[in-house]
């Protein structure tokens, strides 16, 4: 039996893959050096295309192109002969073959794989998820549907530390555009209350600075196109930011380098005016439960970024997402799958003890002296690097 993992929120969609090789590796499946991909598509000279060359179809006015596809739901719009609401299942199906094609898997052969879809918090539509599911069914038999946000709840919320006393996990996810929560009962493993809010997910601190620093090189060029350049600021922006320097004094653009200025302390002081902007939006779901046994979970964009944090820290415990969690919840899925158990009812080893099972593994094209951020390390380095055995069982209604 052939296993293809397919993980999908609103603006991203990723595959991973496990063919039963005596190497018993779950990997992820990449183009051009990525194993994420823009839920993009697009229909040009009678081929269809998804990803990255779809969104970069949609500045030609020839082709028909769309992203952000689960906006185009209820939309009576065709890319070909494809409406709307069978814009994801057709992403699915096309990254599907793809990766069947890398590992070998003849078209014929489709119908006897094993397809799991892991829906991200973002995607909160009940109605949308399970047209998803019955367009994918006919396609590939042996479905099995999982949601990530109920997992990760459970995962962070059964570690350790103040964590352990929650009986509710509120996950707040970033896409940097949209912002989305899910508050779950730790204890029934069930969705209390979701929301998306629609252009809500971005740090203003960043766009603020953008314009400063759009500012300073205009002034020294003013044939520069703000389009063109934006890119090229906002990865020096996200470069300074998550640097120990005080001081942004220089950046690369296009055609060359340009003198800026931009001070740590200038960039945190932009969100002041704002620290009460995620609490505003999300007031239904901040006070609804008792802040006693209420934690946060930030994810996405929203992890680790201090906006988010300081909104919120005042009114509940707040967590970052854990990089190794989504690969730990993979794995306990595909363990479930190959042994026979409820994929919806995982149990977290944090020493495990199978190393025979499959495990995420490396994945492909790590250079020399990199680090694989898709490595998880075996019983042995886990318990030389002084980590305690033990197990969590979740068990959670689905």
């Amino acid at each position: 039996m052939h296993y293809i993992l397919t993980h999908i929120s609103r603006r991203e969609i990723s595959f991973y893959q496990y063919i039963g090789r005596t190497d018993r590796v779950f990997k992820p499946y990449s183009e051009g050096g990525s194993h994420k991909f823009p839920l993009a598509i697009a229909y040009d000279h009678h081929e269809m295309h998804i990803g990255q060359y779809a969104v970069q179809l949609m500045s030609n006015p020839a082709c028909k192109a769309f992203d952000n596809l689960f906006d185009h739901f209820n939309n009576h719009e065709f890319c070909q002969d494809i409406m709307g609401r069978d814009f994801v299942p057709t992403v699915v199906k096309q990254g599907v073959a793809r990766v069947c094609r890398s590992c070998g898997i003849d078209d014929t052969d489709i119908k006897d794989m094993r397809l799991i879809v892991v829906f991200n918090v973002d995607v909160n539509d009940e109605t949308i998820k399970n047209h998803i599911c019955d367009q994918l069914r006919s396609y590939c038999p042996e479905l099995v549907v999982c949601e990530m946000d109920r997992h990760s709840a459970s995962y962070f919320c059964q570690r350790g530390g103040k964590m352990q006393n929650a009986k509710y996990a509120l996950l707040i996810n970033s896409d940097n555009i949209d912002l989305s929560y899910r508050c779950i009962s730790l204890d029934a493993g069930q969705v209390l209350s979701k929301n998306l809010y629609k252009d809500k997910g971005q740090d203003p601190r960043v766009k603020m600075a953008l314009d400063l620093l759009w500012e300073d090189v205009y002034q020294s060029n003013y044939n520069l196109d703000k389009t063109n350049e934006t890119p090229y600021l906002e990865a020096a922006l996200n470069k300074f930011v998550t640097s120990g320097k005080a001081e942004l004094t220089s950046v690369e653009l296009s055609d060359g380098t340009y003198d800026v200025y931009l001070s740590k302390s200038k960039f945190e002081s932009f969100s002041s005016n704002d620290a009460s902007a995620i609490p505003s939006v999300m007031s239904q779901g901040l006070y609804s439960y008792d802040p006693n046994y209420t934690c946060v979970v930030l994810e996405g964009c929203a992890s680790k970024n201090a906006f988010f944090r300081n909104s919120l820290k005042n009114y509940l415990d707040v967590y970052d997402e854990d990089k190794d969690v989504k690969l730990q919840i993979f794995n306990s899925i595909l363990v479930n799958l190959l042994n026979g158990a409820d994929p919806n009812k995982l149990v977290f080893k944090v020493n495990p003890e199978l190393p025979q099972e499959p495990v995420l593994g490396a994945g492909e094209g790590v250079g020399e002296g990199e680090e694989d951020p898709w490595y998880i390390p075996d019983v042995v380095e886990q318990r030389a690097a002084g980590n305690n055995s033990g197990e969590t069982k979740i068990e959670e209604k689905v």
